[in-house]
């Protein structure tokens, strides 16, 4: 049986080491071409999916414990 929860794991850990790879140069981009505010709320805004997700893993984590 295929363990869903490794899929996604695996999957999340994928984007997360694109963004970690990609998002230094983009920013950069960014920064030279409209300034130093829109790159701050890019980042912000990364930053608030990464907590969402690490949310979300964990209620997840706990449901399956509490099963």
């Amino acid at each position: 049986m295929h363990d869903n929860n490794m899929d996604t794991t695996e999957l999340l850990r994928s984007i997360l080491s694109f963004l970690a790879v990609n998002l230094p140069w983009v920013l950069l981009a960014v920064w030279l071409v409209y300034g130093l505010v829109p790159v701050l709320l890019i980042a912000l805004g990364v930053y608030h999916l990464i907590n969402r997700l690490e949310l979300r893993q964990m209620r997840n984590l706990q449901k399956r414990g509490h099963q």
